[in-house]
């Protein structure tokens, strides 16, 4: 018995219809044959009900032949075509494509085969990379992809480039909302739960979370842009874009329509959209700091960790640390490096977990004795805010020079100009004030009394939330710790 497949991904005027496709085969059957067609389906994949059902009739031995269109028409895979001709020649089943000559029972016929394959693949990869290029192309000009609208959002059209395009424009009603969540979480501290079930409508933990994630409604600040590099996400816009006035945009998050992947902080883009801002980006910051938080600390007290839990990072990647146990003994381990390796970081060494502790403790400790302290510190003006932007750019420099020292440019102007400009921060950052907003002096002195006279008695959870209180984050590498004061 033959079998005649056919396959038609979108139903489009210039393209070969499946009923088409059909009455060309049907002329190279000899006698009777079966149908087998799978419409709106990609030749990506062969997860398709018809053609699935075919390779179980080729099993149980109902079919001789197979016809087709022609070859794309089985798959658009090398891998899966090749797969799929041994598994013809294991049954003894014969291949005919109706617009291709080659004869699959001789060496050059199937060389053919894989030839005409090997086009077919490249010809859909290129159409692949070529709509993956215009779209990123569309997001670094600001414009809103299509989908569902950030919350506090919808989509208008506009002219743009002499082409119609979509942007975002402020909902009033459910920016409001969007103000009343930020609020209530940063500075009312109300848990996810709470905010959800107070608000009208269906809400969740997991909706009001994503939206604090968002980075869509928030203002294009320095702080934004120091923010989303610090944690290892690719920039589209120069820290001079960076003015307050437009929302962002997060793209590349995620990848599979299917099967949602995360994709890693350092294969998404923070663009700056074209939509006009609802909230800060200190208050999104403050946000994005408790979330990270509150995660850490559902992780207490689960296994064997420790008390830094969530304040650890790669001095040499930056990617977050976290604790393992081998042997019996607790180690602390870079995630760049154990999620993926040398190439992504070169720390080569497990961190005794009780060694970083007590060096921790010890700067704790000398910090909490220094009185200095219960100076409250101011929020930034924007001498500091320029100041700040200076110093992102000489950062960005010195890694550049670095970078050339690393592929084997080497040299003594190159190292005197890492040390000028090293120079030049150190100026710099002796003038700006402390970013951070202020912190009540009683706070403070009630949890320095608590580091000074109880710490040796508290639990895991109690130094946590202390360490929390006076650490942003402790960088730790091969040869050095440095830690990062929140005041």
């Amino acid at each position: 018995m033959y079998a005649i497949y056919a396959r038609q991904s979108i139903e489009k005027s210039d393209s070969i219809s499946i009923e088409t496709q059909i009455n060309l085969c049907s002329s190279f059957a000899k006698g009777e044959f079966l149908v087998y067609k799978d419409a709106g389906y990609s030749g990506s994949s062969t997860d398709r009900p018809d053609f699935q059902r075919l390779l179980s009739d080729i099993e149980a031995g109902k079919i001789s032949a197979v016809i087709c269109y022609r070859l794309d028409r089985i798959s658009r895979s090398l891998t899966d075509f090749a797969k799929l001709i041994e598994f013809f020649e294991k049954y003894k089943v014969q291949f005919i494509s109706a617009t291709e000559q080659f004869d699959t029972s001789s060496p050059i016929g199937r060389a053919m085969v894989y030839i005409i394959m090997v086009f077919a693949q490249l010809e859909r990869e290129t159409i692949v990379e070529r709509i993956k290029d215009n779209y990123f192309s569309r997001a670094k000009k600001g414009m809103f992809l299509g989908g569902r609208c950030p919350f506090g959002y919808k989509s208008k059209q506009i002219i743009l480039d002499g082409k119609k395009c979509s942007v975002l424009e402020i909902d009033p009603d459910e920016a409001s909302i969007l103000k009343e969540i930020f609020r209530r979480y940063t500075e009312e501290n109300e848990s996810l739960y709470n905010i959800a079930i107070s608000l009208p409508g269906s809400w969740t933990s997991n909706k009001v979370s994503r939206i604090l994630k968002n980075p869509a409604p928030v203002k294009n600040s320095i702080d934004l842009y120091e923010y989303f590099k610090n944690n290892g996400y690719q920039i589209a816009n120069q820290i001079d874009d960076f003015n307050g006035e437009n929302g962002c945009l997060l793209v590349g998050k995620e990848k599979g329509k299917k099967n949602r992947v995360y994709c890693p902080t350092s294969e998404q883009t923070l663009v700056i959209g074209l939509h006009s801002p609802i909230i800060d980006a200190r208050t999104y910051i403050a946000a994005q700091a408790r979330l990270q938080k509150n995660k850490a600390s559902k992780r207490l007290g689960t296994g064997h960790l420790s008390w830094l839990t969530g304040l650890l990072r790669c001095g040499l990647c930056g990617y977050s640390v976290t604790s393992k146990v081998v042997k019996g003994y607790k180690y602390f381990c870079c995630r760049g490096r154990s999620n993926y390796g040398p190439d992504k970081c070169s720390v080569k060494k497990l961190f005794v977990a009780g060694e970083i502790e007590k060096a921790v403790e010890a700067e704790l400790l000398k910090r909490c004795r220094d009185t200095k302290l219960l100076l409250a510190p101011s929020t930034d003006t924007p001498h500091d805010m320029a100041i700040k932007a200076q110093i992102i750019k000489i950062d960005e420099q010195i890694d550049n020079l670095l970078s050339q020292m690393a592929e084997g440019v080497v040299g003594e102007y190159i190292a005197k100009k890492i040390e000028s400009l090293d120079a030049k921060k150190k100026e710099l950052q002796a003038q700006i004030k402390t970013k951070e907003p202020a912190i009540d002096p009683e706070k403070i002195e009630e949890m320095r009394n608590i580091v000074l006279n109880e710490w040796q008695d508290l639990d895991i959870k109690l130094k946590h939330s202390i360490a929390e209180f006076f650490i942003n984050k402790i960088y730790i590498s091969e040869d050095e710790m440095r830690i990062e004061w929140a005041f």
